[in-house]
């Protein structure tokens, strides 16, 4: 076996469980597996890396004009190191995905195996640690009390992970397997609360039966629906006294969805002052107001005291895009997306169960993405880009092998 199949079979192995001990851990695990691949195999990665040109082309051209938006951002030097910091990751996320690519079908299997005995470790011991009030963590930690929301990276991790055994999946276990691993992650998810990572596995689930006979045209329905919510999110949202009521009117409603709709709309006024250029790389944490309370900010609204305007990001990709980088970010971010939802499915050499579980894989991560997390965190990146390479992997077997050699909108 290469070296960089031993890099991928451990990523595969060791990823899923890693984000239960500490999801931040993904990152570390994510630059040490890029660093690695690139010093032992550089010359191995030459022909897969011109087939990813487009996308490390685009992933370069957002990285500098992210570096750029330095010369305008009301925080010009984190600015500046930040969008150093996405060229970085770009340019690890290319070579583990032209690593991906480059492995012959028998370390393809060796490492989706390994990948599927991490993710299935993973599964027992999230689901020990829901039923068991996080036992083994207060153990590791030495606290008398660990909550379950800190597994929610880890639930978001599994919801990823899922796809790339999935797409593996093959013989005599092409159903069996994707549905004992399918409840096994979804039990996860239910147990621990995470009610993004739920959505999303709910959503890729319906885009994987879909796809299963529909694959172009479900690539391009995500890719229209992305595009048509980058254009209407900042007219979309709606106005704060509708939110307010509903809270008011509809207590049985999470506050924390309705925080949501909150901050985007204070996200998207802060868009239509700066619609161009945007307020810089990572500017979300620096956005005048943000650090106001809601509270504060509507008196007699009875709101939470603890909930502020904008903390640190607005929990959502397209309008983080558009708040920070303007038109021409935005742009390249979706060109981005639009290029790998062509390559999962339009693309002439993939299975039937692969091109399904790498769209399924790439509606989960939009779900996500457009509900939880600051779209430029290192540990969210890094699980992104680990998990592609490790579908990559899954997904790159010949059409020999897997029988179904054309993308085909119909069974």
């Amino acid at each position: 076996m290469s070296r960089r199949g031993i890099v991928l079979a451990l990523c595969g192995a060791l990823a899923p469980l890693a984000s239960f001990l500490d999801p931040l851990a993904m990152a570390p695990l994510f630059t040490l597996a890029a660093v690695a691949t690139l010093a032992l195999e550089a010359r191995a990665l030459r022909s897969a890396l011109r087939a990813l040109a487009p996308f490390a082309a685009l992933g370069a051209a957002l990285g500098v004009w992210a570096t750029l938006s330095a010369l305008w951002s009301i925080i010009p030097l984190h600015s500046f190191l930040e969008g150093l910091r996405l060229l970085l990751v770009f340019a690890g996320g290319s070579v583990l995905l032209a690593a991906a690519l480059s492995l012959a079908p028998r370390e393809r299997r060796l490492v989706a195996t390994w990948t599927a005995v991490g993710l299935a470790l993973a599964t027992l011991f999230g689901l020990h640690e829901a039923l068991t009030d996080a036992s083994i963590s207060r153990m590791i930690l030495n606290r008398p009390m660990v909550l379950l929301a800190r597994f929610d990276r880890a639930a978001t991790v599994l919801a990823l992970a899922l796809w790339p055994v999935v797409a593996a999946s093959r013989g005599r276990w092409r159903v069996s397997l994707p549905a004992l691993f399918a409840l096994g992650v979804a039990a996860n998810l239910w147990l621990l609360f995470s009610t993004a990572a739920l959505l999303a596995i709910f959503a890729a689930l319906v885009v994987f039966a879909v796809a299963w006979f529909l694959p172009r045209a479900t690539a391009a329905a995500l890719g229209a629906v992305l595009v048509l919510f980058a254009a209407a999110a900042p007219f979309a949202v709606p106005p704060y006294r509708d939110t307010i009521a509903l809270y008011h009117d509809a207590p049985q409603i999470k506050w924390s969805a309705l925080h949501r709709l909150m901050i985007w709309r204070f996200t998207a006024d802060r868009v239509e002052e700066r619609p161009l250029l945007g307020w810089g790389m990572d500017a979300s944490r620096a956005i005048p107001g943000g650090e106001q309370r809601w509270a504060d900010r509507f008196p007699g609204a009875n709101l939470p005291l603890d909930a502020t305007t904008l903390p640190l990001h607005p929990h959502n990709a397209v309008l983080q895009w558009e708040l920070e980088l303007g038109i021409p970010g935005t742009l390249l971010a979706l060109a981005i997306v639009l290029w790998g939802l062509w390559r999962a499915g339009f693309s002439a050499d993939l299975a039937r169960t692969a091109r399904a579980g790498a769209l399924a894989w790439a509606a989960a991560a939009l779900v996500i993405a457009c509900l939880s997390y600051g779209v430029w965190q290192a540990w969210w990146l890094s699980s992104l880009f680990l998990t592609a390479a490790l579908l990559s992997v899954a997904a790159g077997e010949t059409p020999r092998e897997n029988g179904d050699i054309r993308a085909r909108d119909r069974p």
